[in-house]
Protein backbone atom coordinates (compact mmCIF):
# COMPACT_ATOMS: atom_id res chain seq x y z
CA UNK A 1 0.00 0.00 0.00
CA UNK A 2 1.48 3.51 -0.98
CA UNK A 3 0.62 6.59 0.23
CA UNK A 4 1.66 10.11 -0.80
CA UNK A 5 1.62 12.98 1.95
CA UNK A 6 2.52 16.52 0.87
CA UNK A 7 3.25 18.59 3.89
CA UNK A 8 4.57 21.45 4.96
CA UNK A 9 6.39 21.86 7.39
CA UNK A 10 8.61 24.68 10.39
CA UNK A 11 11.14 26.66 7.94
CA UNK A 12 13.68 24.86 10.02
CA UNK A 13 12.71 21.08 8.64
CA UNK A 14 12.25 23.04 4.54
CA UNK A 15 15.75 24.63 4.54
CA UNK A 16 17.38 21.65 5.20
CA UNK A 17 15.24 18.48 5.84
CA UNK A 18 12.82 16.83 3.86
CA UNK A 19 9.31 18.89 2.25
CA UNK A 20 7.49 15.68 1.50
CA UNK A 21 7.13 12.34 2.04
CA UNK A 22 6.23 9.11 0.33
CA UNK A 23 5.13 5.90 2.72
CA UNK A 24 5.05 2.45 1.17
CA UNK A 25 4.28 0.07 4.04
CA UNK A 26 4.44 -3.86 2.78
CA UNK A 27 1.36 -6.03 3.93
CA UNK A 28 1.99 -7.79 6.80
CA UNK A 29 5.04 -5.56 7.72
CA UNK A 30 5.85 -3.60 10.55
CA UNK A 31 8.46 -1.66 8.75
CA UNK A 32 7.18 2.01 7.22
CA UNK A 33 9.65 2.85 4.40
CA UNK A 34 9.65 6.59 3.94
CA UNK A 35 11.19 7.97 0.64
CA UNK A 36 11.67 12.03 1.29
CA UNK A 37 11.73 15.40 -1.63
CA UNK A 38 14.89 16.72 0.53
CA UNK A 39 15.48 20.24 0.24
CA UNK A 40 17.05 21.79 -2.02
CA UNK A 41 20.81 20.12 -2.86
CA UNK A 42 24.20 22.16 -2.31
CA UNK A 43 26.32 22.59 -5.79
CA UNK A 44 29.61 21.88 -3.97
CA UNK A 45 31.41 20.94 -0.98
CA UNK A 46 32.16 24.75 0.00
CA UNK A 47 28.31 25.51 0.26
CA UNK A 48 27.74 22.47 2.15
CA UNK A 49 30.10 23.94 4.34
CA UNK A 50 29.28 26.98 4.73
CA UNK A 51 25.57 26.71 5.64
CA UNK A 52 26.43 23.84 8.35
CA UNK A 53 26.95 25.10 11.74
CA UNK A 54 28.80 21.83 12.60
CA UNK A 55 30.70 19.62 11.05
CA UNK A 56 31.89 16.74 13.07
CA UNK A 57 33.22 13.47 13.24
CA UNK A 58 31.64 10.86 15.24
CA UNK A 59 29.81 7.79 17.12
CA UNK A 60 26.80 7.18 17.94
CA UNK A 61 27.31 7.19 21.91
CA UNK A 62 23.61 6.33 22.84
CA UNK A 63 20.00 6.07 21.01
CA UNK A 64 17.25 7.97 23.22
CA UNK A 65 13.73 7.98 22.66
CA UNK A 66 11.62 8.42 19.21
CA UNK A 67 9.01 10.86 19.18
CA UNK A 68 6.64 12.68 17.11
CA UNK A 69 6.59 16.19 17.64
CA UNK A 70 4.34 18.45 15.05
CA UNK A 71 0.73 18.01 15.99
CA UNK A 72 -1.66 16.08 13.98
CA UNK A 73 1.27 14.85 12.21
CA UNK A 74 2.76 11.22 12.61
CA UNK A 75 6.43 11.94 11.25
CA UNK A 76 8.72 10.63 13.75
CA UNK A 77 12.48 11.86 15.02
CA UNK A 78 14.69 9.63 16.86
CA UNK A 79 16.99 11.30 19.20
CA UNK A 80 20.60 10.13 19.51
CA UNK A 81 23.86 11.55 21.66
CA UNK A 82 26.93 11.83 19.49
CA UNK A 83 30.48 12.17 20.88
CA UNK A 84 32.63 13.77 18.72
CA UNK A 85 35.59 12.78 17.73
CA UNK A 86 36.81 15.63 15.89
CA UNK A 87 35.21 19.07 15.21
CA UNK A 88 35.95 20.28 11.68
CA UNK A 89 33.51 23.28 11.66
CA UNK A 90 32.26 24.61 14.86
CA UNK A 91 32.96 25.08 19.21
CA UNK A 92 34.80 22.49 20.61
CA UNK A 93 32.23 19.71 21.84
CA UNK A 94 32.59 16.40 23.33
CA UNK A 95 28.67 15.21 22.23
CA UNK A 96 25.81 16.25 20.68
CA UNK A 97 22.53 15.56 20.67
CA UNK A 98 21.07 14.21 17.03
CA UNK A 99 17.41 14.79 16.11
CA UNK A 100 17.26 12.10 13.24
CA UNK A 101 14.66 11.11 10.77
CA UNK A 102 12.79 7.79 11.66
CA UNK A 103 11.87 5.76 14.48
CA UNK A 104 9.25 3.64 16.34
CA UNK A 105 5.76 5.54 15.77
CA UNK A 106 3.44 4.79 18.50
CA UNK A 107 1.53 2.76 16.63
CA UNK A 108 4.84 0.41 17.13
CA UNK A 109 5.44 0.84 13.58
CA UNK A 110 9.10 1.69 12.15
CA UNK A 111 9.49 4.37 9.85
CA UNK A 112 12.84 3.93 8.01
CA UNK A 113 14.03 6.17 5.43
CA UNK A 114 15.62 4.82 2.37
CA UNK A 115 18.50 7.00 2.34
CA UNK A 116 19.20 8.45 5.92
CA UNK A 117 19.11 5.61 8.35
CA UNK A 118 19.41 5.68 11.77
CA UNK A 119 23.01 6.15 13.13
CA UNK A 120 24.56 2.78 14.45
CA UNK A 121 26.98 2.78 17.63
CA UNK A 122 29.09 0.06 15.56
CA UNK A 123 30.29 2.91 12.65
CA UNK A 124 31.88 6.78 12.51
CA UNK A 125 30.42 9.44 10.32
CA UNK A 126 31.20 12.60 8.90
CA UNK A 127 28.43 14.89 10.20
CA UNK A 128 26.77 18.24 8.26
CA UNK A 129 24.78 20.08 10.69
CA UNK A 130 22.34 22.73 11.29
CA UNK A 131 21.09 23.59 14.89
CA UNK A 132 17.29 23.24 14.63
CA UNK A 133 15.04 26.44 15.93
CA UNK A 134 11.57 25.95 16.34
CA UNK A 135 9.36 25.62 18.95
CA UNK A 136 8.89 21.40 19.49
CA UNK A 137 11.00 19.26 22.06
CA UNK A 138 13.83 19.60 18.51
CA UNK A 139 14.65 22.84 19.41
CA UNK A 140 18.21 23.22 20.37
CA UNK A 141 19.47 20.01 18.30
CA UNK A 142 20.93 19.51 15.67
CA UNK A 143 19.86 17.52 12.36
CA UNK A 144 21.92 16.32 9.08
CA UNK A 145 21.99 19.17 6.52
CA UNK A 146 19.32 18.58 3.43
CA UNK A 147 18.77 14.83 4.58
CA UNK A 148 21.60 12.82 2.83
CA UNK A 149 23.62 15.52 2.19
CA UNK A 150 24.60 15.88 5.09
CA UNK A 151 25.35 12.02 6.26
CA UNK A 152 28.37 9.96 5.65
CA UNK A 153 30.23 6.62 6.89
CA UNK A 154 33.87 6.83 7.22
CA UNK A 155 36.10 3.59 6.80
CA UNK A 156 39.20 3.45 8.57
CA UNK A 157 41.27 2.82 11.94
CA UNK A 158 38.98 5.02 14.50
CA UNK A 159 41.42 5.28 16.71
CA UNK A 160 43.41 7.95 14.87
CA UNK A 161 40.52 9.96 14.73
CA UNK A 162 41.63 13.26 17.06
CA UNK A 163 39.99 16.33 18.05
CA UNK A 164 43.35 18.43 17.28
CA UNK A 165 42.50 19.95 13.68
CA UNK A 166 45.79 19.39 12.75
CA UNK A 167 45.98 15.61 12.51
CA UNK A 168 46.04 14.17 8.52
CA UNK A 169 42.97 12.17 7.71
CA UNK A 170 43.96 10.79 4.69
CA UNK A 171 43.58 7.38 6.04
CA UNK A 172 39.93 7.74 6.04
CA UNK A 173 37.89 6.83 2.73
CA UNK A 174 34.00 8.28 2.79
CA UNK A 175 31.27 6.27 1.31
CA UNK A 176 27.54 7.77 0.98
CA UNK A 177 23.61 6.60 1.34
CA UNK A 178 22.90 8.75 -1.61
CA UNK A 179 24.40 8.83 -5.04
CA UNK A 180 23.29 12.58 -6.08
CA UNK A 181 25.99 15.03 -6.86
CA UNK A 182 27.05 17.00 -4.00
CA UNK A 183 27.41 13.47 -2.23
CA UNK A 184 29.83 12.53 -4.79
CA UNK A 185 31.60 15.66 -4.42
CA UNK A 186 32.34 14.96 -0.78
CA UNK A 187 33.60 11.60 -1.13
CA UNK A 188 35.89 12.94 -4.24
CA UNK A 189 36.97 15.13 -1.89
CA UNK A 190 38.35 13.22 0.78
CA UNK A 191 38.42 13.94 4.32
CA UNK A 192 41.77 15.91 4.61
CA UNK A 193 40.32 18.81 1.93
CA UNK A 194 36.87 18.75 3.40
CA UNK A 195 38.97 19.54 6.56
CA UNK A 196 40.82 22.03 5.07
CA UNK A 197 37.84 24.20 3.52
CA UNK A 198 36.26 23.83 6.90
CA UNK A 199 39.23 26.18 8.39
CA UNK A 200 38.57 28.84 6.03
CA UNK A 201 34.52 28.28 6.02
CA UNK A 202 32.46 31.28 7.26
Amino acid sequence: MTNTIKIVLLSSILLSGAAGYTLSTPKESNIITMHASWAEEQPSVESLIDVSDLVILGTLKEELKSYQPYDGHEFTFTDGIVEVKRVLKGPSLDEVVLSQYGGVRKDGKVEVFDDLPLLEKSKTYLLFLTKIKDDTERNGKYQVIGGPQGLYELNGNVKKLMKARDSGLNDFSISSFSDVEINQKVIEAGLDTIAELAKKAK
